[in-house]
């Protein structure tokens, strides 16, 4: 079939590692995404290159521990979810609990932070800055304010 048709895909309860790059290239009608349950290491960039019509991802329970900043630039994206990943640090926890808006919200800053030099995280009840926060170099604006930080990493502070 032609995969660049597909809608909607369903992939709960398999022994998913990885979710490739060329299959994710040919999902360019993609609006539903959920991958449950499998062994995912990481989440694809690609994702928030190629699924542009993206509406609903729901990743939970996998082995990831970083959502890339590239699913910020995902317009369309009204529903994300993913509970359950033990070893997830971005979003963090506190981010995480919250609605899909906020989450959504997160990933839209990271990426206005990677792409503009900016980012607004106030108001997310953080206790600790987000790590991949410094690996951003062209950060030049970063608002923490209103949040339950109690210091700053060396990198920042």
């Amino acid at each position: 079939g032609d995969a660049s048709m597909v809608q909607e895909l369903y992939l709960d309860d398999n022994l998913l590692v990885c979710l490739h790059p060329s299959v994710i290239y040919e999902l360019q009608n993609l609006q539903v995404l959920r991958c449950c349950r499998n062994y995912l290491t990481c989440v694809p960039p690609s994702l928030g290159v190629f699924c542009k019509k993206l509406e609903q991802l729901t990743l939970d329970a996998n082995c990831f521990s970083e959502v890339p900043h590239e699913l910020g630039t995902l317009s369309k994206l009204i529903s994300v979810s993913f509970d359950a990943n033990p070893f997830l640090t971005s979003p963090p926890p506190e981010v995480n609990e919250l609605p899909s808006q906020v989450k959504i919200a997160y990933l839209q800053q990271l990426d206005s932070g990677h792409s503009e030099g900016t980012a607004d995280f106030s108001n997310l009840s953080l206790t600790s800055m987000p790590v991949v926060l410094t690996d951003i170099r062209t950060l030049t604006r970063l608002n923490l304010s209103r949040n339950m930080l109690k210091e700053l990493p060396p990198a920042v502070g």
